[in-house]
């Protein structure tokens, strides 16, 4: 992954400002996953898709739910944990940087047709 937004910023010598967007990419071949996890320090998170197609593995979103439920046996379904995106190209998505996320291993994949995600931060806490 690259961290491109403060090395852009700094090569045109603007500084890097409070309020900051920060971007990297993610090209997931067969097997490539992103494990669970939130953004913290930081607002907003959200991913582009210059490239994505029905074979390419969902972002999947846990429910914030459960938390909420704490010494009690949950009632949602485990199913019902998570809201899968399949991503299409062109989608571009954002959401509050504390809602955790994963993405599942990618399936097989055929050439020219790698899932390619454009991710982001944007906001200090």
């Amino acid at each position: 992954m690259v961290a491109g937004g403060d090395l852009f910023l700094k090569e045109r010598n603007y500084g890097v400002p409070e309020e900051k967007l920060s971007f990297w990419f993610s090209v997931y071949d067969k097997n490539d996953d992103h494990c669970l996890h939130t953004h913290p320090n930081t607002l907003i998170a959200g991913t582009y898709y210059p490239y994505a197609d029905e074979h390419s593995a969902p972002i999947r979103f846990r429910s914030p739910n459960l938390v909420t439920q704490m010494h009690s046996e949950p009632r949602i379904e485990p199913d019902g944990l998570f809201h899968n995106h399949h991503p299409s190209t062109g989608d571009m998505l954002f959401w509050p940087a504390w809602l955790e996320h994963e993405v599942r291993p990618q399936k097989e994949v055929e050439d020219g047709k790698t899932r390619i995600a454009i991710s982001f931060n944007f906001g200090r806490c």
